[in-house]
């Protein structure tokens, strides 16, 4: 992809988007869109938790100290889901599909987004999976490898693109932002 292709998508975008009388999503879609994310976080995690109680053949007072300690740093990973996608899903949801097709800079987020989404998957199924073979117990530490996969990968994701803004892609991303979120100016 070469730089003034680039360049020339986004300043298309931001037109594109200008020109729209696109739908300003209400928040029950936009979590609508998090909560389905965080569901799979959720199953994938009962599924370990099961799975940990079957094979280590765990009592029902481990289960639930697992469970509840799961729980709780579950809360706080959903909560730094929540406050890190808010907006970007927002931005996603209020940009029509007919310009979603024809950017190549969503295009490129779009699909850097799915496969950081299925990396997290895989390797918070796998580190599960490890975890219940180490022993009874060892599966509350999915909790925090959810956690710690999701920021590592939130950094992975922001430096792999970072190649791609050049000051020009930058300066009309940020126009574009200001332009689909809420703003005091």
């Amino acid at each position: 992809m070469k730089r003034s292709e680039l360049e020339k998508d986004v300043f298309e975008l931001f037109d594109k988007i200008k020109q729209s009388d696109y739908d300003i999503p209400e928040n029950s879609a936009v979590m609508s869109v998090i909560f389905k994310k965080l569901l799979a976080v959720i199953v994938i995690q009962m599924v370990i938790v099961g799975l940990d109680c079957i094979y280590n053949d765990v009592e029902w007072r481990g289960v639930v100290w697992i469970s509840i300690v799961s729980l709780v740093v579950n809360i706080v990973f959903a909560f730094i889901f929540i406050v890190t996608l808010y907006q970007p899903i927002c931005m996603g949801l209020s940009v029509s599909e007919e310009i979603k097709r024809s950017s190549l800079i969503v295009q490129l987020l779009t699909k850097r987004v799915r496969s950081y989404w299925f990396g997290l998957i895989t390797i918070n199924t796998v580190v599960g999976l490890v975890l219940v073979l180490c022993g009874d117990g060892f599966v509350v530490g999915l909790g925090a490898s959810w956690l710690v996969t999701y920021i590592i990968s939130m950094i992975m994701l922001q430096t792999s693109l970072s190649r791609y803004m050049t000051p020009a892609v930058v300066s009309s991303l940020s126009k574009v932002k200001e332009l689909l979120s809420a703003s005091p100016k």
